[in-house]
């Protein structure tokens, strides 16, 4: 996934905020605010009782020696806009730590890793829906959200522009695509989770500082990432 080749974008030294709320059914909101010098909120990943019910199971060890109804990830503080090329930098980083990544240099990003796993004795369908539910002062034009299924399926989640591919855009063709609408981000569906199966994701979050200025200043962006049972299956 990493790119030597390119040379390291000038990006704009813009201080944000940015927090992450999950909550819900397996859901996720995810928080932007532009201010300076602010903390994050917490990025919590719930189940509801429905989904417990049928042994779905949350943990941020691949080998589930703990799992947990919520986890909780650490906050971010003093963000800066980057580009794709720093993630790039340490994204298998990121996939190969189990829950929130600790970067040794300064965190301008939301990176975490987390496993939903079938503790029942009944395969189910998933619905997975990311959802907009807060976008003021276009902040969601420059957001990138990352999601990484398994350690190699990579999509990368933006606005569409007006004219095409954005021209400075430096991820790769066959990563971009684009948010289903003005207030979903994504949708799939995970068929058939078996008993014991279990599912690795990687969800990073940053703003694109190549599109990044003080116009976001106090703007707000919110997602909210769900996972539902959508069918279950005669054992």
């Amino acid at each position: 996934m990493k790119n030597t080749t390119m040379t390291k974008y000038k990006i704009r030294k813009n201080f944000l905020l940015v927090s992450i709320l999950i909550s819900g059914l397996l859901s996720a909101a995810i928080g932007v605010v532009a201010y300076f010098g602010m903390n994050t909120g917490t990025f919590v990943i719930s189940l509801d009782e429905t989904a417990y019910t049928y042994g779905i199971s949350l943990s941020d060890d691949i080998n589930f020696t703990s799992s947990y109804p919520r986890l909780l990830v650490n906050p971010v503080t003093n963000c800066y806009p980057i580009s794709y090329l720093d993630i790039a930098e340490v994204v298998d980083d990121v996939v190969n730590q189990d829950g929130d990544y600790e970067n040794p240099d300064k965190k301008n990003f939301i990176g975490y890793t987390f496993y939903i796993k079938n503790d029942g004795d009944t395969s189910v369908d998933l619905s997975l829906n990311v959802d907009i539910v807060r976008n003021t002062k276009n902040v969601g034009d420059v957001i990138r959200v990352m999601i990484i299924k398994n350690g190699v399926e990579t999509s990368v989640y933006e606005k569409q522009p007006e004219n095409g591919k954005h021209p400075k855009d430096a991820l790769p063709d066959e990563y971009i695509k684009y948010f289903e609408s003005e207030d979903i981000i994504c949708s799939d569906l995970l068929e058939n989770l078996r008993p014991e199966e279990l599912i690795k994701y990687t969800v990073i979050v940053w703003i694109d500082g190549w599109y990044c200025d003080d116009s976001i200043q106090g703007g707000q962006f919110k997602m909210r990432m769900s996972f539902d049972v959508e069918n279950v299956r005669q054992a």
